[in-house]
């Protein structure tokens, strides 16, 4: 039980953050990723991109660890949304 709350807790927390980026005052980089991309300099897409697969990596960890767990049938309800971000 304590394994599941712990991830449960992760997950949690994951969304929390997430949102706090996306909706939260002050962060006004989330337009330019995500509508001015082409206009970054190729070192700042690099940079941008290590950033990105640290928090997809974070993301598919949380969910394998569901997973495992039991509290998540398959782990692949995040691929879709990584290989999309991957494509852009």
């Amino acid at each position: 039980m304590t394994t599941s709350v712990n991830v449960g807790n992760r997950r949690a927390d994951l969304v929390r953050a997430h949102l706090e980026i996306v909706l939260g005052e002050g962060h006004g980089f989330v337009p330019v990723l995500l509508y001015d991309w082409r206009r970054l300099t190729l070192g700042l897409r690099a940079r941008v991109r290590v950033l990105r697969d640290r928090d997809d990596q974070l993301w598919q960890d949380v969910a394998s660890e569901l997973s495992v767990a039991g509290l998540l049938r398959n782990d692949s309800i995040m691929r879709p949304i990584t290989d999309y971000i991957r494509a852009t």
